[in-house]
């Protein structure tokens, strides 16, 4: 989806050799993931980017990908990497030269007097998750207190990553807990979580992640968030609430799969309707990024406190989810074993039937993107009126950059499936309680 930064990048200055291509970016600007800037958004390098390419170069830290850390035009990064890099970003006329290797597109015109070729480069089409929760009225700090299970998805340097565990929060918003990251690590938390009348969470205490924001559904039980984490990458963090009483049947019936990874399978996003039966069996076609479409089918049972296990061989390694409060939202995580790749998979329970009006009213956006411009994530409120159009909005991302998201359309199907006609690529499915969609986009 590109709500926020809408754009396709296009290189200039470029000479096309073969398939390959020695990335020159255009003398107009730069973006966060162009040559020497794995850090930050703007119209050149700055010293965090020409930092990181040190690090790289040293071997403490990683680009991804690790060519948009290679100035000089060849691998590996070293130490004559950052130093273009400073250069540039001090004003030195020096040329960035980073080895990418992108797709081309050659297109030739002519007329009875003259013809010509213009060769340019495709941009890169990353993958995006996102959750988009209903604000409600009159929220008060008591309505965060229970017992919340969360999911995290981290991309950017810092993947592939992935932590979950349960989270219990006071009616003051004192949270502890502990959490299970990918690595096999326990990570304990203790911070107090801050719920304000609109429906918006911050985090103080020094376990908070940086930039930590989330936004609670109106029906109080679902919350999205993004955040910084302190090595540049981003975080999207999935809380549903959990009442500790669940039943197996609970499944039965159409849901909506969700899916992104990051990591060295990234960019890659998957979607499609699942049909779950009583006993957990389901089965659905799963269409990807790629253009894939794959047949999927396995066991997803529930447990009496709100687990969900996956088994069979459309299953992520170490798959673990729950369900949450209003049982329309499962959300999980688990790594893929083809090529250690991090995943966050979301499920949406789709109702009998929906109506175009039921998007109506304010909404507040989560995002996160995965591959070639991650670290990169977006958050804001949305107003949309009952015809689907948003009558105001504006996203912010992690580099501090605002877009105005005005105008954009989202239809509803009656099948709870929101496309775009402004926006293409993007696909949401809405919840049957109509208070949280999830979409996925290419970015």
């Amino acid at each position: 989806m590109t709500l926020g930064r809408r754009f396709i990048k296009v290189w200039g200055g470029a000479l096309l050799s073969g398939a390959a291509l020695l990335w020159v970016p255009a003398t107009a600007g730069a973006f966060l993931g162009d040559c020497s800037q794995p850090i930050t958004n703007g119209a050149g390098p700055k010293a965090t980017d020409c930092l990181r390419i040190l690090q790289v170069g040293v071997g403490s830290a990683t680009c991804v990908p690790e060519c948009i850390c290679e100035p000089k035009g060849s691998a590996p990064a070293t130490a004559t990497d950052a130093l273009l890099c400073l250069q540039k970003a001090v004003g030195q006329a020096v040329s960035l030269t980073c080895p990418c290797t992108v797709s081309t597109t050659t297109t030739s015109t002519s007329t009875t007097t003259s013809s010509s070729t213009t060769s340019t480069t495709a941009g890169f089409a990353d993958s995006q998750l996102i959750i988009l929760t209903k604000s409600g009225s009159s929220y008060a700090q008591a309505d965060l207190a229970g017992a919340w299970d969360l999911q995290m998805l981290v991309s950017g340097p810092g993947a592939p990553w992935w932590s979950r565990g349960r989270v219990t929060i006071a009616a003051n918003g004192a949270a502890s807990g502990s959490l299970d990251n990918s690595d096999g690590t326990p990570d304990p938390l203790s911070v107090t979580l801050i719920l304000s009348p609109s429906g918006v969470i911050t985090c103080q205490g020094t376990d908070c992640p940086n930039s930590f924001q989330a936004a609670l559904d109106s029906g109080r039980s679902v919350a999205g968030a993004t955040f910084t984490d302190t090595d540049g990458s981003s975080g999207l963090i999935v809380l549903t609430k959990n009442i500790g009483r669940y039943n197996q049947i609970e499944l039965a019936g159409t849901w909506d799969f969700n899916a992104l990874e990051s990591g060295p399978a990234a960019p890659w996003f998957g979607y499609g309707p699942l049909t779950i039966q009583a006993n957990g069996a389901f089965s659905g076609n799963i269409s990807d990024s790629d253009g894939g479409v794959t047949a999927a089918s396995g066991m997803l049972e529930l447990s009496g406190i709100g687990a969900l296990t996956c088994s069979g061989s459309a299953c992520l390694s170490q798959f673990a989810g729950t369900l949450d409060a209003g049982k329309t939202i499962g959300a999980s995580t688990g790594t893929d074993t083809a090529d250690a790749s991090s995943e966050m998979d979301l499920i949406v329970k789709r109702a009998a039937s929906y109506s175009q009006t039921d998007v109506a009213g304010t909404w507040r956006l989560n995002d996160i993107v995965s591959g070639f411009q991650a670290p990169f994530w977006e958050r804001g409120p949305l107003t949309i009126q009952a015809d689907g159009t948003v009558s105001a909005g504006s996203l912010v991302d992690n580099t501090g950059h605002t877009e105005d998201i005005t105008g954009v359309v989202f239809s509803l199907a009656p099948d709870g499936v929101i496309t775009s006609p402004t926006d293409p690529g993007l696909r949401c499915a809405l919840d049957a309680d109509k208070t949280v969609a999830v979409c996925t986009s290419t970015f």
